[in-house]
């Protein structure tokens, strides 16, 4: 049986992809045409959306390397002063005790900002929130009064 064109401008004769062999055929009606056009916008919209999320993700990679190198920064500011601290104050006093005291937290502090990542740091602030959550509700409330008064 022949296939025939009957919606199609030339109706009654044979289609051209019963003809030729081509399911492909070049579209010949508005709809056909129309459901080109969306099928091409489609793709096109699709490549767009991908490659705005390859750039966003190229964005956040570089905010968190910037971030990263700035926190390993403050690192090694937090150790050098601790090594000033320790080198300025002298130890035999009160005051030297305690300025130790206070040296030795800074270097840790210091060096665990250079040894950890910003996975690393959200995961250990996880934790300490689930182990302490009333102390860590009133610490968040005292850094958010603290920053709304140095906002006003």
């Amino acid at each position: 049986m022949v296939e025939t064109n009957n919606n199609r401008v030339g109706a009654g004769v044979p289609s051209q992809s019963t003809i030729a062999g081509m399911p492909n055929s070049p579209p010949t009606t508005v709809g056909e045409k129309a459901q080109e056009v969306l099928a091409g916008v489609g793709h096109r919209v699709q490549d767009t959306a991908s490659n705005l999320a390859q750039e966003a993700r190229q964005a956040a990679s570089t905010v968190s390397s910037k971030a990263e190198g700035a926190i390993n920064s403050v690192g090694e500011g937090m150790s050098a002063l601790a090594g000033t601290v320790r080198d300025k104050v002298p130890r035999e006093s009160t005051l030297g005790s305690t300025a130790g005291v206070v040296a030795d937290q800074l270097d840790a502090a210091g060096s665990y900002l250079q040894q950890h990542d910003l996975s690393d740091m959200g995961k250990d602030l996880t934790a300490v929130v689930r182990k302490y959550p009333v102390p860590a509700f009133f610490a968040a409330l005292g850094v958010g009064l603290l920053l709304g008064r140095t906002r006003r």
